[in-house]
């Protein structure tokens, strides 16, 4: 099984990684062995779990956002997601100190 999840450094996909390594290579993934997985930009979440999804491999998405709506007024999307990291016009920054 392959767990996603949001970090700091961006989109993890966790788990049972090796049998799916190829794809995951494909996808223009890095390998971050200090957080035993692979790591993406946090705004390609929809694509990689859409190749995932397509592949028939089982996952969890634990990569959820919240969405602020009084912010909508600044024209954009933006989220604040459990890692502490703002996604504003599809940009993900870090909070300090988290949320």
């Amino acid at each position: 099984m392959l767990i996603l999840e949001f970090h700091p450094r961006g989109l993890l996909v966790k788990g049972e990684t090796y049998a799916a390594r190829e794809c995951l290579k494909a996808l223009e993934g890095r390998w971050d062995s200090s957080l035993k997985a692979w790591v993406y930009e946090h705004r390609r979440k929809r694509e990689v779990l859409e190749k995932l999804t397509q592949l028939g491999l089982e996952l969890q998405d634990h990569a959820q956002a919240q969405r602020v709506p009084a912010c909508a007024a600044l024209g954009g999307v933006v989220e604040l997601s459990w890692c502490g990291c703002l996604f504003l016009f599809g940009v993900a920054w870090e909070l300090p100190g988290g949320i």
